[in-house]
């Protein structure tokens, strides 16, 4: 994650009861995002990048202080986690009162973290995903109410919907997100969803393995699959170039044209902070 700051000073003018307010926490640094909904505009997107975050919790919460995100009763507030410790179950398999023993058969559960849930209602799944439990506490302390979100939940609805509703919606289309040290990986074949899994990564080649294990695995065509990252990741990203060698079609997510931005937004690639943004079709 880098620095960033990309305000609109009109924005202060507008009341906070227009505006929805969204964050994303990760391990290496905080966004946040201002959306008027009236005019369907971003206002605002800023960062903070944080190398160093033993406390994480305590850092978010200066984080929120310091930006003064906690002093407007925003419309909605949305909190998005970035945590590669999220497993997807179809609707007919949940039951709220397994959350926890499905989430102990594919991660290791700590008294540190609490197992949530999130509906997928457009792709007909949940997501059970674990937040931190001084990072809930920070929240509830700052803000009187908030929606919480894994980050795959947007990464998934935005391109189950958008799939749906494409000129093209058949065929095999393979997601990948990337944060600084884990990865969101989504197939949908012919709109269905078929795959969804996170890996954490240290180097490129791990990137590059997973991605190409996963069309060898699944036989998916090197030649019509489209490939399509979104994230914190550059398009000369060295797994990317070597991608393009094995993989015909390798996209960039472009910018949501559902919305308006503040024209500031071209300083950023569109990619980075697609699904971030897009947790606003979610509400």
């Amino acid at each position: 994650m880098k620095n960033l700051c990309i305000r609109d000073k009109d924005t202060e003018n507008i009341n906070p009861d227009d505006l929805s307010l969204s964050i994303l926490i990760s391990r290496d640094g905080f966004s946040y995002a201002l959306y008027n909904k009236e005019p369907k505009r971003f206002n605002a997107l800023v960062s903070q990048a944080c190398d160093n975050m033993e406390d994480i919790a305590a850092e978010f919460r200066e984080f929120v202080i310091n930006e003064k995100l906690n002093l407007g009763k925003y419309q909605k507030v949305n909190i998005v986690i970035a945590d590669h410790r999220t497993t997807i179950i179809p609707e007919a398999l949940f039951q709220n009162s397994k959350i926890n023993e499905i989430y102990n058969l594919n991660f290791f559960p700590t008294p540190e973290r609490v197992v949530k849930f999130s509906k997928l209602d457009k792709s007909g799944n949940y997501l059970i995903y674990s937040v931190d439990n001084d990072i809930i506490q920070v929240l509830d302390e700052l803000f009187t109410e908030y929606s919480l979100f894994p980050q795959s939940h947007s990464f998934i609805e935005s391109h189950f919907t958008d799939n749906k509703l494409s000129d093209s919606p058949l065929g095999e289309k393979v997601y990948v997100q990337v944060f600084h040290d884990f990865c969101d990986i989504l197939i949908l074949k012919d709109s269905a969803v078929v795959f969804y899994n996170t890996y954490t990564y240290r180097t490129n080649n791990d990137l590059l393995y997973y991605i190409i294990n996963i069309f060898d695995q699944l036989k998916l065509s090197q030649e019509n699959a489209k490939l399509v990252f979104s994230g914190f990741i550059e398009t000369d990203n060295l797994a990317v170039l070597n991608l393009r060698k094995f993989v015909s079609q390798v996209y960039f997510e472009s910018q949501n044209t559902d919305y308006k931005y503040f024209y500031k937004f071209q300083e950023t690639s569109p990619h980075y902070y697609y699904n971030f943004l897009n947790i606003i079709s979610c509400e």
